[in-house]
């Protein structure tokens, strides 16, 4: 074997070499990569998991390497507000199931009112018929007054019946919405 064998074999040897280097970095990268990749995923199926079960305090607090971070302050900015947006909700079906029973509790306090002054207007009204039919001249025109006023009371009061009878579905229908959140939450 010859001094240019020799250097060929060296030559070829050290190239080699340096391929096989070279393909080992780049397979340990890989794998670095795949495992960096594999952390992020593994976490985010986690999270996502405890999302599902309506789990909304559930946040990725490990920072990932690369290019993954942004993905994981993005799913945690989607929980956050997630969970804001619900908060609100619960409150605004709160305030709307307080107001309406400070709704229906007034339109109770007006309705008792009102029949109490339906009673006294329906007695002042009896008296006035029988003052009224005392006197022969105007007798009919009398009696028709006071059946057009009886109407009128019976008609209010219907109307009020109506409004509260609402008010308290609106209620029911508040309790309602305040439950169905209150299970998702």
């Amino acid at each position: 074997m010859g001094f240019d064998q020799i250097n060929l074999i060296l030559f070829l040897g050290r190239d080699i070499t340096g391929a096989e280097n070279a393909l080992e970095e780049d397979r340990a990268r890989d794998t670095q990569a795949a495992s960096v990749q594999d952390k992020a995923v593994d976490a985010l199926r986690l999270g996502l998991r405890q999302l599902s079960n309506c789990d909304l305090t559930v946040s990725l607090g490990t920072p990932f390497l690369g290019k993954y971070e942004d993905l994981r302050q993005d799913y945690n900015r989607t929980v956050s507000n997630l969970s804001k947006i619900l908060q609100d909700i619960i409150e605004n079906a709160e305030n709307i199931r307080n107001e309406a029973r400070d709704i229906s509790s007034t339109l109770s306090r007006r309705t008792e009112k009102t029949a109490a002054t339906l009673e006294q207007t329906a007695a002042s009204l009896d008296e006035l018929t029988v003052s009224v039919k005392s006197a022969a001249e105007g007798a009919v025109q009398a009696d028709k007054v006071v059946a057009e006023a009886k109407v009128n009371a019976e008609q209010s009061g219907n109307v009020v019946l109506e409004t509260v009878a609402a008010m308290d579905k609106i209620a029911a229908s508040s309790d309602k919405i305040t439950s169905i959140i209150k299970v998702i939450d």
